[in-house]
């Protein structure tokens, strides 16, 4: 009988394992794609959570400048917003030649209610790009407290 030794893989077996390597390298880098999306929007909704609560902060210094929303028509309101409404509908509740509700990234910076970067810019974690410090979030006052809205398409709740 003929014996055979065989020394390392055929050209077959090292393919079908560089193949699988290549699939489970593919599934890792989804994987981690994935992840870094989510928590580049965790860091955006983190980010607006300041941004409101800034605003907040501003707002308290400037209540007698504030909108009154209600959940029901009464007296002193300026608009009626149902509660647990989206911020979209209290954003389209307050109208845009209302200023005095309206503060802009900039005033929260250089007033000392929100931390910028070293050039006093508010960074977006999901493009590492400066926001525009023109964009404006509403303030307002809803049960006698002091609110906020930041416009994020709906992408935090």
């Amino acid at each position: 009988m003929v014996s055979l030794n065989k020394k390392g893989l055929t050209m077959i077996e090292l393919i079908a394992v560089i193949a699988i390597i290549g699939i489970i390298i593919v599934l890792i880098a989804t994987n981690v794609f994935r992840t870094q999306r989510d928590i580049q929007g965790s860091l955006f909704c983190t980010q607006v959570s300041a941004i409101e609560q800034g605003a907040i902060l501003w707002g308290n210094n400037n209540r007698s400048q504030l909108v009154n929303i209600c959940s029901s028509a009464g007296t002193g309101c300026t608009a009626v917003v149902p509660l647990n409404s989206p911020t979209s509908a209290i954003l389209a509740a307050i109208p845009a030649s209302n200023t005095n509700t309206r503060v802009s990234l900039q005033t929260l910076v250089t007033g000392g209610y929100l931390e910028g970067d070293a050039n006093n810019n508010i960074i977006d974690p999901r493009t590492n790009e400066s926001m525009p410090m023109n964009q404006t979030v509403v303030v307002f006052i809803r049960n006698n407290r002091v609110a906020a809205a930041f416009p994020n398409n709906g992408e935090c709740s």
